[in-house]
């Protein structure tokens, strides 16, 4: 209801201003600090605004991809357009991200965190889908960032799904030990 959503709003109105703080931080450090414009000139045929929204979807999912399955990494990766709505890699990352939507409603009263870092990581996420053009399709370092929201999102959820501390604190260390492991593998690449 109406009076609902309001109450809502002023109860966590420090919420909503943290967010559009980390926005203004973003953008105030690309633009005026690094002096990045806010849209790229390319070289690239321009898209049309569905060409666009397919290009975006898949490369959300690419996005999941690589920060949860960290394998056949590469500085950059192609990205093929397909302009089939139905495609599994266009509609699947929508409906993953639908589906994170809801639980991160549902779980709003028991566990913020969870909106929280979905939130960064869709928002963090918004200026490497491509919806103006850049000048690459996709690279791993634009995922570091929102990699950050993803994780806070995803610990979130298993905190609220492991009870036990001593299972936590074992699945964190087993997490770390591999992380680290893939990030010494891959830092043969960088010489």
């Amino acid at each position: 209801s109406g009076a609902g959503a309001k109450r809502r709003l002023q109860d966590n109105w420090l919420w909503y201003i943290g967010l559009a703080g980390i926005l203004f931080a973003y953008l105030a450090l690309r633009v005026w600090m690094l002096g990045y414009p806010l849209l790229m000139e390319t070289g690239q045929v321009d898209f049309t605004l569905h060409q666009r929204l397919m290009l975006a979807l898949t490369l959300l999912g690419k996005h999941l991809i690589l920060l949860l399955f960290p394998v056949n990494l590469a500085f950059i990766h192609t990205v093929v357009l397909t302009d089939d709505f139905f495609a599994p890699e266009v509609l699947g990352p929508l409906l993953t991200v639908i589906g994170f939507g809801y639980l991160a409603l549902k779980l709003w009263p028991r566990e913020r965190a969870v909106a929280f870092g979905l939130a960064w990581f869709l928002i963090a996420d918004l200026p490497a889908l491509n919806l103006t053009l850049l000048n690459l399709p996709l690279m791993e370092s634009w995922l570091y960032l929102p990699g950050v929201g993803l994780f806070i999102f995803l610990v979130s959820l298993g905190g609220l799904a492991v009870h036990h501390k001593t299972i936590r604190i074992l699945a964190a260390c087993l997490t770390v030990v591999l992380l680290t492991m893939r990030a010494t593998v891959r830092s043969a690449d960088w010489g």
